[in-house]
């Protein structure tokens, strides 16, 4: 993406419009606080609204941790950071295509249900990168 471009600009270019362009992008928190590109303060009220499940004790994963808690711990979708547009970015230009767009999700049900209004059904399933997708314990999840 060019430097140039806006947060907001590239977040449109890279993310599912399941939520809308964030309002405000932020930078970094400490407790229950959170601060965004303009220094403006918010209490973070919805930061369980994702689920982090990244395994326990690696080294690598402790360090990248640690370096990213010491600025954000966690910023669901509701809201932009650049290591997520970051990500996004990456994984969108991994495809080749420049209509891609990346939906970060933390549930089967969540998947599958994005999954259902973008990729097409067959006899067998939703086809997808490796083949039919995997509802896991999410029991209300939409079905066709």
């Amino acid at each position: 993406m060019s430097a140039s471009m806006s947060w907001q600009d590239r977040w449109t270019a890279v993310m599912m419009n399941n939520y809308g362009t964030p309002a405000v992008m932020l930078t970094r928190g400490a407790g229950s606080r959170v601060w965004d590109t303009e220094s403006n303060e918010y209490i973070d009220l919805i930061a369980g609204i994702a689920v982090n499940a990244l395994g326990h004790a690696d080294p690598r994963m402790a360090s990248a941790l640690s370096d990213q808690f010491t600025t954000l711990g966690h910023v669901s979708n509701l809201y932009a950071s650049e290591p997520g547009l970051a990500l996004a970015e990456r994984l969108a230009s991994l495809v080749g295509d420049d209509t891609a767009r990346v939906f970060f999700c933390n549930s089967g049900a969540e998947h599958r249900g994005r999954g259902q209004r973008v990729i097409p059904w067959t006899d067998d399933g939703v086809v997808g990168a490796d083949g039919p997708t995997e509802q896991g314990r999410s029991i209300p999840a939409p079905s066709r």
